[in-house]
């Protein structure tokens, strides 16, 4: 069973419980989680010079089912409040000179970029001939990413970097759901400040692959619309993807 499907089942054999727990996250939630400290800016700098010795400890992250739109929920998994500042500030430092690797029509959780400029987009396209078009997206995308794929994504640009090893760390942390320690080996915790642009480093590789397979790809996060001018004899969308 995943990580996810263990979030889900944990409340869907007990249904009354689904009215009860976990309809999201507030801030008598986030004072449950903190430890004691009266001073956040020396902790922040103790914080960050243990990354920088490599020696930092992602802490767990604590589980919650948000409920959806389609009567279904979302597992989330959020750090506490002073590991999320620490999570930003990295953020913060690496996106600039990542968002000079990423692909010219992705558009979900970079800056300056929203689903109205991924609208712009898609309509761009259509004016340029490409009507051609086959709607997807990736399905649990953020709970099957291959960590190990990340690691050597982030040490082909970082090198040994000890930052590769801390973010490695934030994004396999246990979940504590339920009074029960849930282990991950796999996915991007959806609550973490540095899933957005883990996520975005890893589907480059993808945007990349489809362009080169001869598509026009727009992609916000992992839905995705993969344009062509004319059928062709290429493969398919599908079995490019």
């Amino acid at each position: 069973m995943s990580n996810t499907d263990r979030l889900h089942t944990a409340d869907e054999e007990d249904p009354d419980r689904q009215e009860t727990h976990w309809h999201g996250y507030n801030e008598q939630d986030e004072e449950q989680d903190e430890e004691p400290s009266d001073a956040p800016l020396e902790r922040l700098n103790r914080d960050i010079d243990k990354l920088i010795r490599g020696e930092y400890q992602a802490p767990h992250l604590r589980g919650y089912l948000i409920p959806k739109l389609d009567n279904g929920v979302r597992p989330l998994a959020i750090p506490p409040a002073y590991d999320r500042v620490l999570q930003r500030a990295l953020a913060q430092i690496l996106t600039p000179a990542l968002e000079k690797l990423m692909y010219l029509h992705s558009h979900g959780y970079r800056p300056g970029r929203s689903r109205m400029t991924a609208r712009y987009d898609i309509q761009a396209a259509w004016r340029a001939g490409y009507r051609w078009v086959y709607e997807s997206d990736i399905e649990d995308f953020f709970d099957s990413v291959n960590l190990q794929r990340l690691r050597d994504r982030l040490a082909a640009i970082y090198g040994d970097d000890p930052l590769v090893n801390a973010i490695i760390g934030w994004m396999s942390a246990d979940v504590q759901f339920q009074n029960e320690t849930i282990q991950r080996k796999n996915g991007l915790p959806q609550g973490a400040p540095l899933s957005p642009l883990m996520a975005n480093l890893m589907l480059d590789d993808f945007d990349s692959d489809m362009e080169k397979a001869g598509f026009y790809l727009i992609r916000f996060a992992d839905d995705c619309v993969p344009r062509r001018r004319t059928g062709g004899r290429s493969p398919p969308c599908g079995y490019a993807a």
